[in-house]
């Protein structure tokens, strides 16, 4: 996502803006048009699944069935799908990272400079919930929120 120097331009004035290079000239970008829109794709079909309920082998949906297949044993807090992972990986990641994903293939394909500060920060949240997943996954959660902790009697 270069730009090239404003210079004299075909009128031989020096006053023409900065232009963007196409991106057929920009071989190594594809790589990121392809890579941020199969993000896209897999946060608004795949991580949807998780926001709606827990993914079963019984569920209605075909996505939910197919999450339960290929992670049944590798992730049980996916599989547990406490609230915090319906809300960070259901709702964050499939709507608002799904949608930043789209927002940067759009970029790059047309070469828009203004997203790199946008990038830096969905870069940081991205982190961010990775780490914070990992940690519960790794930690457990919080005795607060599990649903055998003893509630105060009202």
């Amino acid at each position: 996502m270069t730009t090239r120097p404003a210079g004299p331009d075909h009128t031989g004035r020096h006053d023409a803006p900065s232009l963007s290079i196409p991106l057929r000239e920009r071989r190594y970008d594809w790589f990121f048009v392809v890579a941020f829109t199969t993000f896209a794709c897999t946060s608004l079909v795949i991580d949807t699944a998780n926001m709606f309920g827990r993914p079963n082998p019984h569920s209605h949906n075909p996505v939910a069935r197919l999450l339960y297949a290929q992670i049944g044993g590798a992730d049980p807090l996916m599989m547990a799908n406490p609230r915090f992972v319906q809300l960070s990986v259901g709702f964050v990641s499939a709507l608002l990272f799904g949608g930043f994903y789209l927002v940067l293939s759009y970029t790059f394909i047309r070469g828009r400079e203004w997203i790199r500060l946008p990038a830096i920060f969905g870069a940081g949240m991205v982190v961010r919930a990775t780490g914070l997943y990992l940690t519960v996954l790794l930690l457990g959660d919080a005795p607060l929120f599990c649903p055998s902790y003893p509630q105060p009697e009202a």
